[in-house]
């Protein structure tokens, strides 16, 4: 199950959003049963928990938390996954400026926030970036193929 909570400003398509953010947990293989919570956060209020948990003062783009071995109800909790709708259209995708649309970039952070809570990372090591990104391109593929 996958919840969305709309914590900014601005309107999404957020059944769009729930589903593709299903789609991603498939294509990872993650159980049918397992919970997800994506929150969209303003640019302030993403700022305050960046600064609070990672002692960062700036609003960035994406934040996970991992649930390792949470149980809700009768299903596994994944984790969490912040976004900033703001930062993201700041900020663009690295490396891949040919990736337009808000809503085109919102599901690439998702999918990188999901690779966090499924142990992936790219700081720390190179050789473990470049698993992280090659993931994430794979992923973002299959998702947007016609």
């Amino acid at each position: 199950m996958i919840a969305l909570s709309n914590l900014c400003d601005q309107a999404f398509q957020e059944k769009k959003l729930v589903r593709q953010a299903e789609k991603i947990l498939r294509l990872l293989k993650i159980a049918p049963a397992t919970s997800l919570e994506i929150f969209l956060l303003g640019s302030q209020r993403m700022r305050q928990l960046n600064k609070k948990l990672r002692g960062k003062d700036k609003a960035t783009t994406v934040l996970s938390f991992e649930a390792k071995g949470f149980l809700v109800a009768e299903s596994r909790f994944l984790g969490e996954v912040y976004l900033c709708p703001a930062a993201v259209a700041r900020q663009g995708i690295p490396g891949r400026p040919e990736i337009r649309g808000l809503n085109t970039r919102l599901i690439y952070y998702l999918i990188h926030g999901i690779l966090h809570l499924k142990g992936y990372d790219h700081i720390g090591s190179p050789l473990a970036a470049k698993s992280m990104e090659k993931k994430e391109a794979e992923i973002f593929q299959k998702i947007f193929r016609k």
